[in-house]
C-alpha cells in the first residue's frame, strides 16, 4: 500500500513539473508586444521597404498604378520621412486637354517635376486587434524644377477621410497609409497670393505599405 502511494505520488510529481516546464516554455515563447500608444510609436521608429500605388476616379470609372517600390524612415519624433516621393503622378489627376485645343500647362509642369521628400506627422490613435489606428498630417509640397520659379504647388489634402485606412501592424511590423489629394494651389513666394488649380480635376488617392527592416 505505501509503495502504491509513493508511486502515485512521484507519477503526481512529475506531471506538475512538466505542466510547470511546458507554462515557463509558452512565456518564453510568447512576444511581449508594445501595448501602449507611445510604446507602439517608439517600436515603430527605423526603415521601411514596401510599394506604392495610386488611383483616380473618373465619371466612368477608376484608374490607376500600383507596385512601385519605395521607401522611408521614421525617426524619433515619430515623423515619416520618405526621401522620394513621386510627385510626378500628380499629373494623373489634371485634365491633359486644359483649354480647347492646347495642352494643360500644369500637366507638363507636373511631369517635369522630380522625386523629392514627403514629410508626414504622425501621431497614433486607438489599438485594437493588434493594430494602432494612425492621425497623418502632410507637408504637401510639389518641388518645381523650374528655377526662377516664383511660385509653388502645394497638395490640398482631403480631410475627411476614415481614420482606420491608415494603421501600424504591430505583430508584422507594417505600416499602411492612404491619403488623397483634392487639390492644388499655386502658392505665389511673394506675396502669398493662392490660386486653385481647375485643372486638377481628378483626385487622387495614395495606398502605402512597407514594413520594417
Amino acid at each position: 500500500m505505501k509503495r502504491t502511494m509513493k508511486t502515485a505520488f512521484m507519477a503526481l510529481c512529475a506531471v506538475t513539473m512538466l505542466a510547470v516546464t511546458a507554462s515557463c516554455s509558452s512565456d518564453k515563447n510568447e512576444v511581449d508586444y508594445p501595448k501602449t500608444t507611445e510604446q507602439v510609436l517608439n517600436h515603430m521608429v527605423g526603415e521601411y521597404k514596401g510599394t506604392l500605388g495610386f488611383s483616380t476616379t473618373t465619371e466612368t470609372g477608376t484608374e490607376g498604378a500600383f507596385g512601385q517600390k519605395i521607401s522611408w524612415k521614421i525617426d524619433k519624433n515619430h515623423d515619416i520621412i520618405i526621401e522620394k516621393f513621386p510627385y510626378a503622378t500628380l499629373a494623373s489627376g489634371v485634365s491633359k486637354q486644359g483649354v480647347v485645343g492646347k495642352m494643360s500647362e500644369l500637366f507638363q509642369t507636373l511631369l517635369d517635376v522630380k522625386d523629392a521628400p514627403l514629410y508626414i506627422v504622425m501621431a497614433g490613435s486607438d489599438i485594437s486587434d493588434n493594430r494602432m489606428s494612425l492621425n497623418i498630417d502632410l507637408l504637401f509640397y510639389a518641388p518645381l524644377s523650374a528655377p526662377n520659379a516664383d511660385y509653388e504647388i502645394v497638395g490640398s489634402i482631403k480631410k475627411a477621410q476614415p481614420i482606420s485606412k491608415s494603421y501600424y501592424n504591430i505583430n508584422e511590423s507594417e505600416l499602411y497609409l492612404e491619403f488623397t489629394v483634392e487639390g492644388l494651389i499655386k502658392k505665389h513666394k511673394n506675396g502669398g497670393v493662392r490660386e486653385w488649380q481647375k485643372d486638377f480635376d481628378k483626385p487622387i488617392t495614395y495606398y502605402l505599405r512597407a514594413k520594417k527592416q
